[in-house]
């Protein structure tokens, strides 16, 4: 029997030690998941921020390139105001010109 009780004994710390070698691998396992979490969501918060920053600049650029427009196209109606201004200027002179053609000609 006291061979018995001594197997039984060394089997229960047997039984024991591989239990708190297990809880141990768990503990570390967990502890790499929970770095990795960590780290992954540190490169999200990152990332985040570059893209807030880039969309910002973007908009920024749009912003400018939208006064650009404008001025743009507020020379394009100055041009065309001047283009219609000479046209009719020059309708007039020549309509003056036939007229004068036409009375000293005839």
């Amino acid at each position: 029997m006291n061979d018995e009780f001594v197997r039984k004994d060394v089997f229960e710390a047997e039984v024991r030690r591989l239990d708190e070698h297990f809880d141990s691998a768990v503990s570390r396992m967990e502890a790499k998941i929970d770095a990795g979490i960590s780290e992954i969501k540190a490169q999200n918060a990152t990332f985040r921020e570059h893209v807030t920053n880039e969309l910002s600049g973007m908009n920024e650029k749009i912003l400018a390139m939208d006064g650009k427009i404008s001025a743009l196209q507020a020379k394009v109606d100055n041009i065309s105001g001047n283009v219609v201004l000479i046209m009719t200027i020059a309708g007039i002179v020549i309509s003056g010109l036939t007229l004068f053609i036409q009375i000293y000609m005839r």
